[in-house]
């Protein structure tokens, strides 16, 4: 396992050094959004359409006067639980 992992951590350096220089982005992280934007390439023109497809993009739920943006649940889970603890992790260090 340490050893798949040191190949995963060089792999996703290689594909992409910035993510991976991000605070709080791991090898768990950086493949799970690099696995989740690499099949997705047609769909991903700008940060609404990655949001879409990772399902944290706002919806309108509105109905009368009451105003809601629940968040879209349709998309790719994994990298919505990895965009969730990353921002779980940066709320928690950063000032």
């Amino acid at each position: 396992m340490a050893e798949l992992h040191e190949i995963l951590g060089e792999l996703t350096k290689e594909a992409n050094p910035v993510l991976r220089a991000a605070q709080g982005v791991g090898v768990e992280v950086a493949s799970i959004l690099l696995v989740a934007a690499g099949s997705n390439r047609e769909r991903l023109g700008d940060e609404s359409a990655f949001a879409s497809m990772c399902a944290v993009s706002p919806i309108q739920a509105s109905s009368g006067r009451t105003k809601r943006h629940p968040l879209n649940r349709s998309g790719n889970r994994g990298a919505d639980n990895a965009l969730w603890r990353l921002a779980m992790l940066r709320m928690s260090t950063d000032e």
